[in-house]
This record gives C-alpha cells, sequence and structure tokens, in this order.
C-alpha cells in the first residue's frame, strides 16, 4: 500500500431507501493537493464529504487516508477536520478557547496546544483577537476562527463545506485568496466542496464536476474550461453556446452556414461547445450575425449575437464603444472550437 495516494476513494455509495444518492465513485488525491466537488445543489458533494468526515456512513465501497482504510472508523479516530458553512463556534468560549476545545478533548499536552495555537493564530491573523468571544467579530474574522480551529488539530485531510457562502461578494474573494494561502502554508490536503464556479476555478488543482449522484469528469480548471468532456461540464463552468455542426478535415460547418476551425479529427455530425472568447464580433454589413444587445463588464463587453436561428455570446475587448444592439456583424473565430467527446445527439 506504499504507493497508494494520500486520500483514496473506491466504489464508494450512498443510498436512502430506493435514491441513491452518490452512486460508485472512484478518486485518487495526492498530498498537499486542493480539491473542489462542484456541482448545483443535490447533486451529491455534501454527502461525498459527510461519509470522508464520518458523519454519514456509506452504503459500500472504501475509503484509505494516509495509507490506513478509515470508512469504518468513528469521527474522532479519522484524524479529519472540517471547516462548515454556519462556522459552528462556541458562542460561550473566547476565540482562545474554541481553539482549544479540540485538543483538550484529545488530551494534546498542554505545551503542544500551545505551539499549535500560537502557530494557527499566527497563520490566521487572529492576534489581535485571542481574547474576544464570536459575538465580538464579523463574518471574515469568525471564518478565520473556525480555519484556525481546524488547523490546530493537524489533521491528515482538510474538509470545506461552502464555507465561504454565507458572507458578501467582496469579502469571499478576499477569503478565497486567505484560503489557498494557508493551504499552502500548512501543506495538507483540502477537498472543498462549493457550488460556486468562480471559487472552483480560482481556487483548485482540480475539479471533480458532480451531478445527480455521479462524478461527471475529473481536471484541471482550464481544462475543464477549455477542453470539457460533457456536455454539463461545458454548461456548469462559465458561459458556453453548445450547437450542432458537421465535421470533417478539421474544420466544421455552422448552423448559419460559416465554416471554422475544430480542435479534433472527427468526421461527420459533432457538437460544439463555443465560448464567447471564442468569437470575436466586428462591424460587417455582410456578416452572418446581428447584435441583439450587450453587456459592458469594464474590461471586456459580452454580444448577444443571433446568428441564422442560433443566440450564441461573442466577446471582445472594451477598447472602444460598444457595437449597438441592431449591428451585423461577421464572426471571426479566435481559436479552434471545441468538439465535445459525448458529440452524439443533438447539442441541446
Amino acid at each position: 500500500m506504499t504507493s497508494m495516494a494520500h486520500l483514496r476513494i473506491a466504489g464508494l455509495t450512498k443510498s436512502f431507501a430506493d435514491a441513491v444518492a452518490l452512486h460508485p465513485t472512484d478518486l485518487d488525491v495526492e498530498q498537499g493537493e486542493f480539491i473542489t466537488l462542484l456541482g448545483p445543489s443535490g447533486c451529491g458533494k455534501s454527502t461525498f464529504l459527510r461519509m470522508l468526515m464520518g458523519i454519514a456512513a456509506p452504503s459500500g465501497g472504501a475509503i484509505w487516508l494516509a495509507g490506513a482504510r478509515i470508512d469504518a472508523m468513528p469521527p474522532e479516530k479519522r484524524n479529519i477536520a472540517m471547516v462548515f458553512q454556519s462556522y459552528a463556534l462556541f458562542p460561550h468560549l473566547s476565540v482562545l478557547g474554541n481553539l482549544a476545545f479540540g485538543l483538550k478533548m484529545k488530551k494534546v499536552p498542554k505545551a503542544e496546544q500551545e505551539r499549535r495555537i500560537a502557530h494557527a493564530v499566527r497563520i490566521c491573523n487572529l492576534g489581535p483577537y485571542v481574547a474576544r468571544m464570536p459575538r465580538q467579530l464579523s463574518g471574515g474574522q469568525q471564518q478565520r476562527v473556525a480555519l484556525a480551529r481546524a488547523i490546530v488539530m493537524e489533521p491528515d485531510l482538510l474538509l470545506f463545506d461552502e464555507p465561504l457562502s454565507n458572507l458578501d461578494a467582496k469579502l469571499r474573494e478576499t477569503l478565497r485568496e486567505e484560503l489557498l494561502t494557508l493551504h499552502r502554508r500548512v501543506g495538507g490536503t483540502s477537498i472543498y466542496v462549493t457550488h460556486d464556479q468562480d471559487e472552483a476555478m480560482s481556487m483548485s488543482d482540480r475539479i471533480v464536476v458532480m451531478n445527480e449522484g455521479r462524478v461527471v469528469e475529473t481536471g484541471t480548471p482550464f481544462d475543464l474550461y477549455r477542453a470539457p468532456r460533457s456536455r454539463f461540464t461545458a454548461r456548469f463552468l462559465g458561459r458556453t453556446t453548445l450547437v450542432d455542426a458537421l465535421a470533417g478535415k478539421g474544420m466544421a460547418r455552422l448552423p448559419w452556414g460559416q465554416m471554422m476551425p475544430i480542435d479534433s479529427a472527427a468526421s461527420g455530425p459533432v457538437a460544439l461547445s463555443i465560448r464567447p472568447e471564442d468569437l470575436d464580433p466586428a462591424l460587417d454589413p455582410d456578416g452572418a450575425g446581428v447584435v441583439t444587445g450587450f453587456q459592458f463588464l469594464g474590461s471586456a463587453v459580452f454580444y448577444h449575437v443571433l446568428a441564422g436561428d442560433i443566440r450564441l455570446t461573442a466577446s471582445a475587448p472594451a477598447r472602444e464603444a460598444p457595437i449597438p444592439a441592431g449591428s451585423r456583424v461577421a464572426l471571426i473565430s479566435r481559436a479552434p472550437l471545441h468538439v465535445l467527446d459525448d458529440s452524439a445527439g443533438a447539442a441541446s
């Protein structure tokens, strides 16, 4: 077992009566990786996390962590810590008391408690707040305490259950950066659950895309965005338009009649994922598209374009005034369009 990944999940499944919450799932996670489980509500990601933590029993399969099988162990024996959405701080204990609580329960020696707490306080920037009660802290400060409380346990695996979803947008962005910094400082292995694609894309070493209790596909943020295998991943990560086309010799004929390069040697009917940045709209009285509207987002403009009966989105840097709605445009390919692996059938 010495060559085993730091976390190995084999055939893990969970059923409730006649409903399957998680179909048999395999996953290997290496030491130090930051993995995100991404998918819509009800897709099975929180069930997955609860089984890792030991607060839900799997219906089948096995979990190994740091070389030991843990799926039959009680939670307190697994050396796993979780950061919850609700922070779950003890309101009657100070920050220091919250950090020390788990260590006392595990009967960690006093000197070791002090070392671990000092380390967590330092890396989480909590020095000025150790004597405060949770009610005296902002949401961001409370979340840092929840992180520090997990870190002091020095877990083999750190789990995050949508920890930023209760915070405002600006604070979420700031804490994303802090979380990643902490992850790198601690050097631990982390699994993060979210339905927020921006969090997943900006934080992860790898993303596990889930839907309806199944892993749809796994990969780096770049690979899943630029070259998804499935329609679901293409739709779920960022903006895209899925269209049917006819391919051959590295080109495809789009529904509005235009030929464009593709990233596949496929021949015959294919399904394409067209990202806004794949197409450059240019004013052209004979162009194939008509601008029906646009969104100005500061650094870029997203144009809604009708090409034949296909509605798609094209983007351009906001260096000039936006093209007015009603203008006819040519759609210029910036890069080969991506052919989905599950191309058979309609792209809808």
